[in-house]
């Protein structure tokens, strides 16, 4: 064999192996640094952060967000939309028919892509390329439970709002957090509105109107099924009813607004299908939280610490309930810090100053696991957001005159009423 073919046979692996490595380097390159106001959140938010990108911390493929998008959106008639950002814009990837989904689905998409549109308005190229697939409803879709331990399974990415540890999504802001005015109904009262009465004068009562949703429970489900799960406000109020306890006013109805809860020390939170977004506001109110623990939390909840920011129970059975309301009412003092703790944190990591640091941070440590290049791919369907929403507003699907409402509806809340530092 000649000398030069020889070299050549030689050469051949080490440079297959320089060009893969270039390769994975280049679709891996670190994404754009986050925007100088976050380093005062992006901290608090990695741990949780990281923690719901573990599944995927092998890689993120083409095939793995195809097979996802294909899966998991309207096309499919699921409930979710599949986006993605280049330079800095916003673009679906599969087309988002909202007569093919139920209108609250519906609703809920848009205002994500309103979301979306609002970081890539302020932040631009700031934000990675990525292609994501986000669904809208509360419902997992996957429960690890079922999966044979010895079944090395690829989960799909999917982003949505609520999860449990057996659920491997990936955690976003619940929406109702941008329609329904949170920072300007509740975090901009927490320090007047929201101190009266004083909790001298509060009621020393266990308060709550829970409603009357239904749980989704899988009964494979070693963490969200449980005694009274299926029906747990049904339970929860047909049990104090039956209890007759005079420091214990938790019923189903009348509707009672959120805000008059506090005139109560100790507020109840019992989940609902799945998660609820009303702990939220309950943590702006002033007083002590008592949290049922369902096994399912919002993104913000991994931050959240028993006995320094709420009280716990509900781990196995609702009558946990007694045993939490006599510390409560047995520790005072501790209450009522605890009750002062869930506010300062309502305030500081749940504005909307926040809530796009917590976006900037997941697509920069989410675009660090991709194994190809986003900017490299085509797909059949490329709308841009701007476009799609535009002719959303003319082109609206016909529900009703509720839904023409929203259609219309321009003011989400996307700016903190409150002062806070200008973003950089």
């Amino acid at each position: 064999m000649r000398p030069q073919l020889l070299l050549l046979l030689l050469l051949l692996p080490l440079t297959l192996f320089l060009h893969t490595s270039k390769w994975e380097t280049d679709a891996q390159e670190e994404p754009p640094p986050l925007p100088s106001y976050c380093s005062k959140y992006s901290k608090a938010y990695l741990p949780s952060i990281w923690t719901d990108l573990l599944p995927w911390s092998r890689g993120i493929t083409h095939d793995m967000i195809k097979a996802s998008a294909r899966r998991w959106t309207m096309e499919n008639r699921y409930p979710g939309i599949a986006v993605a950002f280049r330079g800095g814009q916003v673009f679906l990837f599969k087309r988002a028919n909202l007569a093919r989904t139920f209108k609250h689905h519906a609703k809920e998409a848009i205002i994500y892509l309103e979301v979306f549109q609002d970081l890539a308005r302020r932040h631009g190229a700031g934000i990675p390329d990525i292609d994501l697939v986000l669904a809208t409803n509360d419902i997992p879709a996957v429960n690890i439970a079922n999966v044979p331990v010895e079944d090395n399974m690829t989960y799909l990415p999917q982003f949505r709002y609520c999860r449990s540890f057996e659920n491997p999504n990936i955690l976003v802001p619940v929406w109702q957090l941008y329609e329904f005015h949170y920072s300007k109904r509740f975090l901009q009262y927490i320090d007047t509105n929201f101190t009266d009465p004083p909790w001298e004068l509060r009621a020393p009562k266990l308060y709550g109107r829970l409603g009357r949703w239904d749980r989704f429970v899988d009964p494979t489900s070693r963490r969200t099924y449980r005694h009274g799960m299926r029906t747990p406000r049904k339970w929860f109020t047909r049990w104090t009813k039956d209890l007759q306890d005079p420091r214990i006013d938790v019923k189903d109805l009348p509707y009672v607004p959120i805000t008059e809860w506090r005139r109560n020390k100790y507020i109840m939170f019992v989940d609902g299908i799945t998660f609820s977004s009303k702990l939220e506001k309950l943590m702006a109110l002033g007083s002590v939280t008592m949290v049922e623990q369902s096994g399912y939390r919002s993104f913000y909840q991994m931050q959240l610490r028993p006995f320094e920011h709420y009280v716990p129970f509900w781990f196995e059975r609702p009558q946990e309930a007694l045993d939490a309301l006599a510390w409560m009412m047995a520790n005072d003092n501790e209450a009522r810090q605890i009750a002062r703790n869930a506010q300062l944190f309502a305030k500081e990591m749940l504005n909307k100053q926040a809530l796009r640091c917590y976006w900037m941070t997941l697509f920069r440590e989410y675009a660090k696991l991709f194994k190809y290049r986003p900017a490299d791919v085509q797909y059949d369907t490329w709308i841009s957001a701007t476009e799609y929403l535009a002719d959303f507003r003319v082109n609206k699907p016909n529900y009703t005159r509720e839904w023409h409402t929203f259609a219309n509806k321009t003011g989400f809340e996307f700016e903190d009423p409150f002062g806070l530092p200008e973003d950089a």
